[in-house]
């Protein structure tokens, strides 16, 4: 009996813009905003052109992130060794109070751009998520607020890659 082909895993910007708006749709629901209005928010800032970045530094640019500061306001929680690069669990938390938007990346990713969501108003600042790593590599967190990018970064060691 033949083998069937080894399953591809696709880091789809497509799939991350579903996941996003889930992620969205579901803090609106928490909060109280309405899904039309959750879903226009998330239309309007869509930075589709960070998505479609294939290089960490574009991706950067193209968030309006050119001048980062290093934050213990934030938290990110990734394992130090990775088994599987197709399923990393990830935490992110903020103590900032205002409310803002948060970023993922992950350096060494063929597309970098992880996640990017925004937290209205009266939600928890927290998400627990698994991401994909094509191999060892930086990940970053990155917090929009108040005309300020904050992040905070961890390397994280995969042992089998998850994207390709």
């Amino acid at each position: 009996m033949p083998t069937p082909p080894a399953a591809h895993f696709d880091c789809d910007p497509i799939r991350r813009r579903l996941l996003g708006a889930g992620v969205l749709l579901a803090a609106a629901g928490w909060s109280g905003l309405s899904p039309s209005a959750a879903h226009a928010l998330a239309v309007e800032a869509w930075p589709e052109s960070a998505f479609r970045a294939r290089d960490v530094v574009t991706a950067l640019n193209e968030l309006g992130a050119n001048t980062v500061a290093d934050s213990n306001e934030l938290i990110l929680k990734t394992p130090d060794v990775a088994e599987n690069g197709g399923a990393v669990a990830i935490e992110i938390a903020s103590r900032l109070r205002e409310p803002h938007s948060i970023a993922v990346l992950v350096d060494r990713n063929p597309v970098p751009m992880v996640l990017q969501t925004h937290f209205p108003p009266g939600v928890e600042h927290f998400l627990a998520i698994r991401i994909k790593m094509a191999e060892s590599s930086k990940v970053r967190l990155l917090a929009f607020s108040g005309g300020r990018v904050l992040q905070v970064q961890r390397e994280v060691r995969v042992t089998l890659g998850g994207c390709g």
